[in-house]
């Protein structure tokens, strides 16, 4: 996703046979333009290829050997000249011939001598050949797919105010603006990083990730033009079947002013910023949630992205480009390659460099060279894995292609130097082995005696403890519910109100049972009748028992606080005119300033964590700003269960813990009542446990915030632990992972 160009292809190593050059006549292309410029101290001329549309630079001293190659002059005379007119700074014969080969590798150059007609036609072939190679690998294919500047050049009156004063100083204020919206809207960003970022939203961050790279190379195309350059062509690069838009703005590589250049290449950062920018201030504004993720897509794809990949210098992306005009080293990625692997070839195999920089030059050099490789390869890793897990069956395949072009066939290279050397290189294969066994060994002993400490990482979740389930305790319609959900409530404060018509009704027909009871108890009395008085008063006991027992029935229709706490429950507003039957949960209630860390146990941990009850045990809260606390594990359940302790920890509610649906049976055998929590079951039983925190995090730690619980179980070498790391990771991909809980 940078600007597209050849910007530079150096003189490579390798030359024609000298005894070649007696007779041979080299013509420069008629096309070809040449453009002096300045770098630093240093002067070199741009020759731009308007055929290939690439562009290379060149000292003064190729400059003048290279402007008589007119077909006048055979390539002898030429030297011939050149040494006449420099003297002592004039090129050798040697490297006369390795810029002819370069000449003739770019087609820069032709000739129409027969002697050479036929290394031509090899050159073509071997360019077909590579032409062909590049479009038989199916993990990175560019498509040229027109011209653009007609449309470009319909924008520019628009936009041409975007790259001047005026777009400077909108850019610096919406940056701004947006800074400090990120200041005031952090905590809530960095919850609703999680659901942005999630496989449900991959679709709609592509579609957003397109379209705001085109703006970006519409941006490069546009300033380009700005200074006078041109836009020959635009398409897409696509890897690893992902696509990636380009302009071919190189002609910014005419521009004398380095400032262009590097505004040129820095052109589609700066669209992409603004709109995140925008996007920033956008979200910050609106309720509208539709509107709050499209922004999120935008802050990160045209934010964060850019920012890691576009801006990186380490990547031959924009930064690069501009990190290149502002040291003014055009080489900078080439030369620091060229650093870095000649120091390996000296350590390796005593091979010394033939190249010429300053101490302070090849510092420089040298540790950009090992940071971008370093990048490099950490990219290439991610992208192997990303096409090893995201393709599916296709998955397997498409990783092994991808190490094999990208790490097998380097390595190949490498082992063919090591055995066959060079030209003029010989490498001492003794020193090689040599330093091979030496690294090796001391590889070997430091993986015995360097011990990383082997932790387990428990999901777990904030929970009030005790918490008490409020349910009802008879069966009835709710009519009102007096509270809500966060509201603090006093010990026997009423919460629900029901109503049971029958129990109403058998209520009334037992309390005049009772009063007739009484009628006739008084009648018995008065005739003198002991033996039916005696019944009536056993009947009359017994009416009254009844009757209290619905009265209590009746008092129970009203659902009181057992505790004082805040009520917690999501939907007490879909209460109202539903029948409750007994035992049926309607809200828990809790004590803020009573929580604890309740985690999830697997039983293959259960052994190691048993070690760790009553120690100490590092808590990390998912969320927060807060990043770690130290708690103790109090104490661990004996029994496993497959009941969800919280609904938070579900998959289904962006939990860690894959979950699955449980029939009405399963609930009630799993925790005697069906309830939110239990509408969801663990795969296979797992134990829990509760971590005491310190007394200030009670009461700012939320019900139901996720947490990570840390505890580390023992150590063992680093060799073991890179090998069961091994293991694990292939058992998980290959193997069998049906004994995986979470």
């Amino acid at each position: 996703n940078a600007v597209s160009a050849t910007h530079q292809t150096p003189i490579p190593n390798g030359s024609l046979p000298t005894e070649e050059l007696a007779g041979l006549r080299l013509v420069l292309r008629s096309d070809l333009s040449f453009t002096l410029q300045r770098f630093g101290s240093d002067t070199c001329y741009v020759i731009e290829d308007p055929v290939h549309a690439a562009f290379y630079r060149i000292g003064p001293v190729e400059y003048a050997f290279v402007s008589l190659l007119t077909g006048h002059n055979t390539v002898n005379e030429a030297i011939a000249k050149t040494a006449i007119a420099l003297g002592r700074d004039a090129i050798t014969e040697q490297e006369a011939s390795t810029i002819c080969r370069w000449l003739t590798d770019q087609k820069l150059a032709v000739t129409s001598q027969a002697l050479h007609g036929q290394r031509f036609s090899q050159l073509q072939a071997n360019a077909d050949s590579s032409r062909w190679k590049r479009w038989i690998n199916p993990l990175s294919i560019s498509l040229t797919l027109g011209n653009p500047s007609g449309f470009l050049h319909r924008l520019l009156p628009v936009t041409r105010w975007m790259f001047g004063p005026v777009g400077w100083a909108f850019w610096v204020l919406i940056l701004a603006l947006a800074g400090i919206r990120l200041l005031v809207d952090g905590e809530d960003l960095i919850r609703n990083v999680s659901p942005a970022i999630a496989p449900d939203n991959w679709i709609w961050l592509g579609i957003c990730w397109l379209g705001l790279k085109l703006v970006h190379e519409c941006s490069h195309g546009l300033c380009c033009l700005r200074y006078g350059g041109t836009v020959r062509s635009f398409g897409v690069n696509i890897v690893m079947f992902a696509p990636l838009p380009f302009v071919d703005a190189s002609s910014a590589w005419r521009f004398a002013s380095r400032w262009q250049r590097m505004h040129v290449a820095f052109a589609g950062v700066f669209a992409e910023l603004v709109l995140a920018a925008m996007a920033t201030i956008v979200r910050s504004s609106s309720n509208n949630e539709a509107l709050r993720t499209l922004c999120m897509n935008v802050m990160l794809t045209g934010g964060v992205l850019t920012l890691l990949f576009n801006l990186n210098p380490l990547s031959r992306f924009d930064g690069y480009y501009m990190l290149c005009d502002w040291l003014e080293m055009p080489n900078l990625g080439q030369s620091a390659q060229q650093v870095v692997v000649q120091s390996l070839k000296r350590f390796f195999f005593g091979v010394r460099s033939a190249l010429s920089f300053t101490s302070a030059s090849r510092a420089l050099l040298w540790i950009y060279g090992v940071l971008a490789s370093g990048w490099r390869f950490l990219v290439t890793i991610s992208m192997i894995v990303a096409a090893e897990r995201l393709f599916h069956g296709a998955g397997l395949p498409l990783a092994i292609l991808a190490a094999t072009l990208w790490i097998a066939r380097p390595l190949l290279n490498s082992m063919t130097y090591i055995v066959r050397g060079h030209l003029v290189e010989r490498p001492s294969r003794l020193r090689f082995a040599g330093i091979l066994l030496l690294l090796a060994g001391t590889g070997s002993w430091l993986g015995k005696i360097v011990m990383w400490p082997e932790q387990l990482e428990l999901p777990a979740v904030v929970d009030f403890v005790p918490a008490e389930t409020v349910r009802s305790r008879v069966a009835g319609f709710v009519e009102s519910v007096i509270v809500e959900p966060g509201q603090h409530v006093r010990s026997g404060a009423e919460l629900i109100r029901m109503i049971n018509p029958q129990v109403d009704f058998e209520i009334t027909e037992l309390k005049l049972e009772v009063a007739r009871a009484k009628v006739r108890q008084q009648y018995f009395q008065s005739v003198g009748d002991i033996a039916s008085r005696q019944t009536e008063d056993a009947m009359l006991t017994s009416l009254e028992s009844q009757l209290a027992e619905k009265q209590v029935m009746q008092d129970q229709l009203i659902i009181r606080a057992p505790v004082d706490g805040i009520v917690i429950a999501s939907d007490l507003k879909n209460l109202p005119g539903q029948f409750l039957t007994p035992g049926d949960s309607v809200c828990i209630i809790g004590n803020p300033d009573e929580k604890q860390v309740r985690l999830v146990i697997a039983q293959r941990d259960i052994e190691k964590v048993l070690e760790h009850e009553g120690r100490q045990v590092t808590v990390e809260f998912r969320g927060d700003t807060r990043k770690s606390t130290v708690g103790v594990l109090t104490s661990l359940d004996p029994r496993a269960t497959s009941e969800l302790i919280h609904p938070a920890l579900a998959s289904v509610a962006g939990g860690p813990l894959t979950v699955q649906v449980a029939s009405r049976s399963e609930q009630l055998a799993a925790t005697g009542a069906a309830n939110e929590s239990s509408q969801w079951l663990l795969p296979s039983p797992c134990f829990t446990g509760r971590v005491s925190i310190p007394e200030p995090l009670r009461s700012q730690c939320g019900a139901g915030q996720l947490a990570s619980v840390t505890v580390i179980t023992n150590s063992t070498s680093l060799g073991q632990r890179i090998w069961k790391m091994t293991r694990e990771y292939a058992s998980s991909r290959f193997g069998d992972d049906s004994q995986s809980t979470y």
